[in-house]
């Protein structure tokens, strides 16, 4: 029969409790999700961002981005570029690398600017450039898309520390903090990983993310796809740059 509905609801579910960090309700959500079947007929695609922020919520990043560029190339084959640049740019947020060109290669094939601020809010993670993140932020929250505009804010924040700039930090991590106060407790790893006072590369912030969540090193190793010896060297960076000791203190780092 035709559930188009539920199966739209269900990913929404999955989608927005994965990116406020509950886990239990996202997997929940993707679980009955997946019990619809893979025919959702031409909003297939785009079902694959309830299961990749299930997947991201639960640690488990590569997971999540390789169902988002899956979806994606699919999404682009069958001529649905603005589906393709959604998924593409929710991987960007979870770090993959090369998105950005995929999104700038469907500017022109699409209305509105919605894409170009999804082209250039990606150009801008991949470089790590403070002053694009800002400008880039400017363009979501002049939009009202608040929890975006927190992220590139989030990552500019932590830009400006690498720069050793701690003024500017400070008056962008200012602006990241009073946007998240609207994103109804959002807790994507770029507001996780960002706005901690000390910068952590994109390997540490999932390592610390997975660790968070209360997987074991043999689990981060397996998910990660490197040695139990790496998970500890990287946590033990993690541990040192926060200021904590234990798994439950950085559980409490990230989650200030």
């Amino acid at each position: 029969h035709f559930d188009t509905g539920r199966r739209m609801a269900l990913a929404g579910i999955a989608s927005c409790r994965g990116q406020q960090g509950r886990t239990a309700e996202a997997a929940a959500a993707a679980a009955l999700l997946r019990e619809c079947g893979p025919d959702a007929g031409f909003l297939r695609d785009e079902m694959a961002l309830g299961l990749a922020w299930a997947a991201a919520a639960t640690g488990d990043i590569g997971a999540a981005q390789r169902l988002l560029s899956a979806a994606a190339a699919a999404a682009t084959i069958t001529d649905h570029p603005v589906v393709a640049s959604e998924l593409w740019f929710d991987a960007a947020r979870l770090g993959l690398m090369g998105a950005a060109d995929k999104i700038a290669a469907l500017v022109g094939r699409c209305d509105g600017e919605m894409v170009g601020l999804r082209a250039a809010g990606a150009t801008a993670l991949e470089s790590g450039d403070p002053a694009a993140l800002e400008s880039a932020a400017d363009g979501f929250e002049q939009i009202g898309a608040v929890l975006i505009a927190a992220e590139l804010l989030s990552a500019a924040a932590g830009s400006w520390r690498r720069l050793d700039d701690a003024r500017a930090a400070s008056a962008v991590g200012h602006r990241a903090d009073a946007l998240v106060t609207g994103t109804q407790g959002a807790a994507t790893p770029l507001l996780m990983g960002s706005v901690a006072a000390v910068p952590l590369s994109r390997r540490e912030r999932e390592i610390a993310l997975m660790a968070a969540k209360g997987l074991s090193s043999r689990e981060i190793a397996e998910r990660a796809h490197v040695s139990v010896r790496t998970v500890s060297n990287h946590l033990g960076k993690v541990y040192a740059k926060l200021g904590v000791s234990s798994r439950r203190e950085l559980r409490a780092a990230l989650e200030r």
